[in-house]
Formats: C-alpha cells, sequence, structure tokens
C-alpha cells in the first residue's frame, strides 16, 4: 500500500525532475527542497550534478531497458523493437547526455563507414552467408 503525500502524484509515484523550462527550453536550476514529511523548506543553490535529470524520456526508457537486460543488444532489440543501429544510436545519446564520450556528431563523421561495414558483417552472418570464424576475422579487420 502506498501511503499518498502531498510530494506524489495521484499515481504514488514521485514527480521527475524538468530539466529544461517548459516555456524557453533553457536549464532549469534547483532553488529549493522540501521535505514530504514535516514540510521544512530549505532555499538556497543546489548541486546539480545529478546528470540523470537531463535524460529525456525516450532515453530513460532505453536506460531502464539497458540495465534490465544487463546491456546485451539482442535482448534491447526485442524489448524495444528497435533494430541494431537504432540501439546503438540511442546508447550514444545517452551517452553524450551524461557527458560520457565524445557526442555522436563528432564522432558519426569518422566512425559511420567502419559502423556501416560491421553491421553489414554482422547482417551477412544473421543470414547465414558467413561462418562465425570468417565474421571475427572480418570485424578484427574492420576496427
Amino acid at each position: 500500500m502506498v501511503r499518498y503525500n502531498r510530494c506524489m502524484t495521484k499515481t504514488g509515484a514521485m514527480n521527475k525532475p524538468i530539466a529544461a523550462c517548459p516555456s524557453c527550453g533553457g536549464k532549469m536550476i534547483v532553488r529549493e527542497l522540501e521535505c514530504c514529511s514535516c514540510d521544512i523548506q530549505v532555499r538556497g543553490h543546489f548541486d546539480e550534478s545529478n546528470k540523470f535529470s537531463a535524460l529525456n524520456p525516450q532515453q530513460w526508457e532505453f536506460l531502464n531497458s539497458f540495465l534490465s537486460n544487463r546491456g546485451v543488444i539482442r535482448d534491447i532489440e526485442a524489448d524495444l523493437g528497435i533494430s541494431y543501429p537504432t540501439v546503438r544510436s540511442r546508447l550514444d545519446s545517452l551517452l553524450a547526455t551524461l557527458g560520457y564520450g565524445d557526442t555522436p556528431a563528432a564522432t558519426e563523421e569518422t566512425s559511420a563507414p567502419k559502423l556501416t561495414k560491421r553491421i553489414e558483417i554482422l547482417s551477412a552472418l544473421d543470414r547465414g552467408e558467413i561462418d562465425a570464424d570468417t565474421a571475427a576475422t572480418l570485424l578484427a579487420k574492420s576496427k
């Protein structure tokens, strides 16, 4: 049984933080915290190191699937009904939003031909046109 308090929505979940202003799209900052139990309020400038508040709903869905499937791409594909390139694209987007590694736009120019070649090799393996050893050799050469 979920005990309802004024900090929760009617479904019993906490509201998600808003990272962007709904009016102009600017960055939102936290200036006030409130206790849901005793109503104490604290105002000031707070650490904004929570990178996850910047994730959009699609990124949250992907992150949830990624974690629940322990990063197994094939299972993420099935769970979300998306292709391998889409899984990779969403993973790159998630990592860029969280500040890990290069942004997808910066690496896309140099890695797109390599990624395309790797996808072609994996597709040929999936169709049975080549065996696993051949695919491994070709993938090693494409790095």
